[in-house]
């Protein structure tokens, strides 16, 4: 069993405001799903709620990246992998861009009044809710490492297999806005929608590589 290298002051600090930064987006990407639930109910004032809520959330975040580059630009020096935790920080804030331009895209569609068919609204719920306990699943992986490197990589492990589940969901879903007689505005903002959950996925897993890249230079 390997010895894992404590932590250094800079390593801690930079690590305490990756995990403020990892909570933000995930509550932007918490945000987009009940954008999308009001949508789907067709209930624009939670819609107009969680837009809000996601952009906050998404701007919040930015200002957390900005403080992960401004603390790693001065304390640089002292951080062996600084590069690991800045493209880290990058993919996380990619995340919650992706979140918020989503939940705008299905409030332009409520303000339309264009409603999928039952067999579309079922699959895209479905598929974002995979996408936010993708999300979840890395913060507690961030969370887990702040203590233990190794359960932090197991944790991603457990994210990537995950992240196959959500290939599939997209794959359904992109079949099933296909099969349907929707008006082709309506299709082709459901296909943008659809494309960009799952670019969002693949940035989560561009960040648990991050990640484990980090975990692996304190485990071993």
């Amino acid at each position: 069993m390997s010895m894992e290298h404590a932590p250094t002051v800079v390593e801690r600090k930079v690590r305490d405001l990756v995990l403020e930064h990892v909570r933000r987006v995930s509550e932007a990407v918490r945000g987009m799903v009940l954008t999308i639930e009001g949508y789907l109910a067709g209930d624009s004032r939670s819609v107009a709620l969680y837009l809000s809520r996601t952009k906050q959330m998404e701007s919040e975040a930015d200002d957390y990246r900005r403080n992960v580059y401004e603390y790693l630009a001065r304390a640089s020096p002292a951080l062996l992998n600084r590069e690991d935790w800045v493209r880290l920080s990058i993919d996380l804030d990619k995340v919650a861009d992706l979140a918020y331009s989503v939940a705008y895209r299905v409030s332009i569609a409520c303000e339309k009044g264009w409603l999928p068919p039952v067999e579309v609204a079922s699959k895209l719920s479905e598929m974002a809710e995979a996408s936010l306990q993708l999300c979840e699943k890395l913060k507690e992986a961030l969370f887990t490492y702040a203590y233990n490197a190794e359960r932090a990589l197991n944790v991603c492990r457990e994210i990537e297999s995950e992240e196959e589940a959500v290939d599939r969901l997209h794959r359904d879903l992109e079949m099933k806005i296909l099969e349907v007689s929707a008006p082709l505005p309506l299709t082709l903002l459901l296909r943008d929608v659809s494309e960009r959950i799952e670019n969002l996925s693949d940035l989560i897993l561009d960040a648990v590589q991050d990640l484990r890249l980090i975990a692996f230079h304190r485990a071993t």
